[in-house]
């Protein structure tokens, strides 16, 4: 926003014209800021900076903009400036909506703005603010197939959720759909991560500039939106409870990520599989790497600085390896990260006994993600008691089982058929069991854990049965 642009507009805005993001209501032609319907004292240079942030969010507006705004005819410091900023970035807090710093241009309003007229009928409209998605740290790989389904499924009125276990790269994968979507929605993207939200019902809420969730619905008709909403799980009760007034703006949709279906209606589910394996049997390096597990592989160990580069000779071995670790992207990237100190036939070695995997760790922004540890912990503490206990009985059962044998191992404890199956269908739909494709024989169809699953449970089954 430049500041000729800015000296067009209306600092004070129309008679009856206010702004609600979060919990505030700005009034710029009374000069009010309310939080909670609480009156928040602000100096006359701040109050200016802010109504001129709110009434272009989602826009870049220049320091010299804003400081023509707030000191007209005067020349300051930009030291000046930043001030007024850090003091507004504390009256809005940290949970609040935020004043974007780009640099080198000038400052952003970067949250959900409902413009009001409180001068005719209670009548909102909803301004999503552009959102900056956050930044993958690392190229995506493999997953061009994943991609362009996510894109064919979401759609205006529609939730398409992407399941599958923790580290399968669900939130990579909904970033690259997301950033190839952006231009199809007018009014932009608002991306969410559940995990960051201390009180997930009302950050629901406050992120769409509503001061309620019930009154979410109405303000969003109309609006061309793409919501992106991370890690439903966290938070399945606020997410059930947007997705239903969601469903009354047909213009939005809805991208989720979840470990479990939603149960939410027009969704359309999508399971995210493995990356692609190479076949058994001898294979050079062009034929490896045409593979997204060694593709991932060879990547992320040339960037740890170890100075990889796959070979022939080691082709069979890495093939190997991405197979012993089930395609896991997460579980790649960390044996990635151990080449220099193992060298591939070393991880190879130690993959039966997992090498310290489930410890490993890498960058990630949520805890939960930066190991495989983490991240099955993440699932494990949400299962109910009984489906604990399944989990780690099932983990006594090498390779793939049928449903016979689960119901066996499960039901030690003399729980029924029935009750047994509907524990192992939970666990399915949690993604810590799968189908094994392509095995119905004898016996109906047969299920597996992934190998760190297994290892993971076998672990926590030991835990309670080994003598203290």
């Amino acid at each position: 926003m430049t500041k000729a642009t800015m000296a067009k507009t209306d600092p004070d805005g129309a008679a009856g014209r206010a702004y609600r993001f979060g919990t505030f209501l700005l009034r710029p032609a009374r000069r009010e800021l309310v939080a909670d319907g609480v009156p928040v004292t602000l100096g006359s240079r701040a109050f200016d900076l802010l109504a001129a942030l709110v009434e272009h969010a989602g826009q870049v507006v220049s320091r010299d903009a804003l400081t023509a705004v707030a000191w007209p005819r005067m020349v300051v410091e930009d030291s000046s400036l930043r001030v007024q900023i850090a003091h507004l970035r504390r009256v809005l807090g940290p949970e609040g909506p935020g004043i974007v710093t780009v640099p080198g241009q000038g400052y952003r309003f970067d949250g959900m703005v409902q413009v009001v007229d409180e001068g005719a009928a209670p009548a909102a409209q909803v301004i999503p603010a552009a959102r900056v998605l956050p930044r993958r740290l690392t190229a995506i790989i493999g997953r061009d197939t994943e991609v362009a389904r996510v894109q064919a499924v979401v759609q205006p009125g529609r939730v398409g959720t992407l399941v599958g276990i923790g580290g399968i790269g669900k939130t990579t994968v909904a970033l690259a759909a997301t950033e190839r979507l952006a231009g199809d929605y007018a009014d932009g993207i608002c991306f969410l991560d559940l995990g960051t939200l201390p009180d997930p019902a009302q950050g629901l809420a406050a992120a769409f500039g509503a001061a309620r969730m019930d009154a979410l619905g109405h303000a969003m008709a109309g609006h061309r939106l793409l919501v992106v909403l991370d890690g439903c799980d966290y938070a399945p009760e606020a997410v059930a409870a947007l997705l239903a007034q969601l469903a009354q703006a047909p213009g939005v949709a809805v991208l989720a990520t979840s470990r479990h279906p939603l149960g939410a209606a027009a969704e359309h589910r999508l399971r995210l599989p493995p990356l692609d394996l190479p076949p058994e049997g001898e294979i050079d390096a062009a034929r490896a790497l045409t593979f997204g597990a060694v593709q991932l592989f060879a990547s992320r160990a040339q960037a740890s600085g170890a100075g990889y580069t796959l070979t022939d000779r080691d082709a069979p071995v890495v093939a190997a390896l991405c197979r012993r670790l089930d395609g896991l992207p997460l579980a790649i990237e960390l044996a990635a990260g151990c080449v220099a100190a193992f060298g591939v036939l070393g991880l190879l070695d130690q993959a039966d006994d997992r090498f310290n995997l489930l410890e490993a760790r890498r960058r990630s922004p949520q805890e939960r993600q930066r190991s495989l540890r983490a991240s099955l912990d993440w699932s494990y503490v949400r299962l109910s008691a009984p489906e604990q206990t399944a989990l780690q009985r099932l983990s006594v059962l090498d390779g793939t089982f049928t449903l016979a044998s689960a119901e066996a191992a499960i039901g030690a404890d003399g729980i029924d058929s029935a009750a047994a199956a509907d524990v192992l269908e939970a666990l399915v739909a949690q993604s810590l069991v799968s189908a094994a494709a392509g095995d119905t024989s004898e016996g109906g169809p047969r299920f597996r854990l992934s190998p760190m699953v297994r290892a993971y449970a076998r672990e926590r089954l030991q835990a309670i049965t080994s003598p203290r």
